[in-house]
């Protein structure tokens, strides 16, 4: 679900893995003139990830997957770029404990931007 006014303050407090709780991931390799932020949320039927991106080209399709620890990748949606600011709440099906990284990735499979995630203390 995308959305233009998604409060993100967590309600939750705790390390990383805390159900409900609203940790934010820095997104690296962006090109130049786009701009990512984003979180993660524990749930018990999977990860969600808040997204904000500004700067892709109107239009053009996007894909964001959620890696696990042991590599497999989670499909957790997809958007097309827009000349607005885009606000996205995505899901994938895999445990916070067991996800390493987020990936926003263009048509071409090829990443644009990704966001190493933190691990879970067992």
């Amino acid at each position: 679900m995308c959305i233009t006014d998604r409060p993100r303050d967590a309600h939750v407090d705790g390390p990383p893995g805390t159900l409900g709780a609203v940790e934010p991931v820095a997104f690296a390799g962006a090109p130049s003139g786009v701009e990512v932020d984003g979180d993660v949320v524990a749930h018990t039927w999977g990860t969600e990830t808040l997204l904000t991106v500004t700067g892709l080209p109107a239009g053009d399709p996007f894909t964001v997957v959620v890696v696990g620890d042991d590599g497999r990748e989670y499909e957790s949606g997809t958007f097309l770029g827009t000349d607005v600011e885009i606000d996205c709440s995505l899901n994938a099906g895999v445990l916070r404990e067991d996800v390493a990284a987020v990936e926003i990735r263009g048509a071409d499979g090829a990443d644009i931007a990704v966001a190493e995630v933190p691990a879970v203390d067992a």
